[in-house]
């Protein structure tokens, strides 16, 4: 097929598709992807001839795209972030990971590929949750945390992209992985300084918004993506670094707005190619079965995050997790570079894209009856379960955002540090579990008892020192609250076992390969379903050790 054929195509079909998808309520984005998965079927070796072109526009398409972002971004916003956004996407992060290691489990996929279904599952859609927060008449501070949570949300895309070109080694080396993360920081601060000095002082001096200055900027984007690609990062961590400077220059929106056609059109093309090759799959594979998942998991986190932590009503909560469903594009940017770059199969690009389509879907569905839907949800909850969470949750907002919001944060950061150092550990020995087998297979078994016994010795002895830490929060908490203090040792010893039980239903999660693979070469058993309704049952235990312990607090 002519090659201008082909754009006519992706460009007058698309559009036909997001007006038709607008009309209805649903995002425009979903209507580009549709439009490629709908291409795909009929014009399939047409568009696998063209693929030199279709990767063309989408290089070009996602350096613009986190060029945008980083303009948007801009260094005065990073710096004005606080607790609050940052606590929901450790909720984001811990749902979406939580999900991805219990089926990696099931389907027996490797680290790469679990870190790329997470990926898949953390990121919800910017335009559509904002437009939507909008439509629902949520709080300013409603809508300035959504959007702050967004701005989290691309800077760890980025970090993420920016590490996928050096992940093709085969298997998962924790001391590789802190190499190329320690090198990527380093990169990307030396980007982001030269951007902010160097490249700061040009662009103010010879940048104007015109069609010359549009052409520096973009040249200078390309730079920086060639000089990040040439280190072995993703070129987008370089692009990010550009928007960074520009976001300091005088004139950064009237510049934005040269910038936008162009940007749209390459993003237009992209979208419709990334549907396209999700369409392009012959077989079916398990693995879309967890669209669904990843839908309700997106709901789940963001409806929980902002319950217990930013001072809002079940209800109001509800309201923004249905806005929140939406599965964001991110997931499939990152989900078409690892495909490109051979990391994983194309049925998690179909995945993805599938995911953003259903979850476009169904946030605008219950958007549209949001007060109904949250009435009959949270009307299920007891009574006295929303007033004590509704009270814990008022008091996290005031003590996170008053006057002690440093001495809070210190103590957050101290239990946030532990508990890196809690994975880190748990990944580190889980890894040596598969490296003992290998080197040592005779004697693997008694190896991998001493394995779990060092795991689960150093998960009790973090979990004691962070109690410490907990207390001295939970000891603000109580003083600033008013609540009864008996909440405090309720708060602490929920901590710490709840810590403990998280992290061991973790170290079974990473080792489950090793464990399923060990019991069925020695007993020739399949337990990797046994092993997911122990770990469930783990997490199922937390949330019933932290309702019987709340449930002992006097009113």
């Amino acid at each position: 097929m002519e090659i201008y054929l082909l754009l006519s195509m992706f460009l007058s079909i698309s559009a036909l598709m997001a007006y038709l998808l607008e009309r209805i309520g649903f995002s425009r984005i979903a209507g580009y992807i549709i439009t490629g998965i709908v291409l795909s079927f009929f014009f399939a070796e047409s568009l696998k001839a063209n693929t030199a072109f279709l990767h063309f526009f989408s290089e070009v398409a996602i350096t613009l795209l986190v060029f945008e972002i980083g303009r948007e971004i801009g260094i005065e916003k990073i710096r004005r972030m606080n607790l609050i956004p940052l606590m929901i996407l450790g909720f984001e992060i811990f749902f979406a990971f939580f999900l991805a290691l219990l089926f990696g489990t099931i389907f027996k996929l490797g680290i790469i590929e679990i870190v790329i279904l997470a990926a898949i599952a953390s990121f919800s859609s910017t335009p559509i949750i904002f437009k939507l927060a909008t439509d629902l008449g949520l709080s300013e501070r409603a809508r300035r945390e959504i959007l702050m949570v967004a701005i989290f949300d691309d800077i760890y895309a980025i970090m993420i992209l920016a590490l996928l070109p050096n992940l093709r080694f085969d298997g998962f080396e924790p001391i590789e992985f802190l190499r190329l993360a320690t090198f990527s920081l380093i990169v990307t601060a030396i980007l982001i300084i030269s951007g902010l000095t160097v490249v700061k002082k040009l662009f103010v001096k010879i940048v104007e918004p015109n069609e010359p200055g549009v052409a520096i900027i973009l040249g200078s984007a390309f730079l920086f993506a060639i000089i990040s690609k040439s280190l072995g990062l993703s070129p987008a961590l370089g692009a990010f670094a550009a928007g960074i400077a520009l976001s300091t220059h005088p004139k950064n929106s009237e510049l934005s707005e040269y910038l936008r056609p162009l940007r749209e059109i390459f993003l237009i093309v992209f979208f419709v190619s990334l549907g396209t090759q999700a369409g392009l799959i012959n077989f079916f594979s398990p693995l879309l079965l967890l669209a669904p998942l990843i839908v309700f998991f997106r709901f789940l986190a963001f409806t929980s995050a902002n319950w217990l932590t930013t001072g809002k009503s079940l209800d109001e909560s509800l309201k923004i997790g249905f806005a929140a469903s939406c599965v964001g594009e991110f997931g499939m940017v990152i989900t078409y570079e690892a495909t490109k770059l051979g990391l994983i199969g194309l049925e998690f690009l179909t995945l993805s894209a599938l995911s953003v389509i259903l979850g476009a879907l169904v946030s605008s569905k219950l958007s549209r009856r949001a007060d109904n839907y949250a009435v009959k949800i949270s009307s299920a909850v007891p009574k006295e379960v929303k007033a004590f969470v509704d009270k814990i949750s008022v008091n996290i907002y005031r003590i996170v955002e008053g006057k002690t919001s440093e001495v809070v944060e210190e103590a957050f950061f101290r239990i946030l540090r532990n508990v890196l150092i809690l994975i880190f550990t748990i990944v580190t020995c889980s890894s040596a579990l598969y490296i003992s087998d290998l080197l040592f297979p005779a004697v693997s078994v008694y190896l991998s008892i001493v394995i779990f016994s060092s795991i689960i010795s150093i998960i009790i002895l973090i979990a004691i020192k962070t109690r410490k830490y907990a207390e001295d929060l939970c000891s603000i908490f109580v003083d600033k609250s008013g609540i009864n203090p008996v909440f405090k040792e309720v708060l602490v010893s929920s901590t710490f076992f709840t810590l403990v039980l998280l992290s061991l239903g973790l170290a079974l999660l990473v080792s489950g390969s090793f464990l399923t693979g060990l019991v069925n070469r020695i007993y020739k058993v399949d337990i990797a379903h046994f092993l997911m309704i122990f770990v469930i049952s783990l997490f199922l235990s937390v949330i019933l050790i932290v309702y019987m312990k709340v449930k002992r607090v006097p009113p």
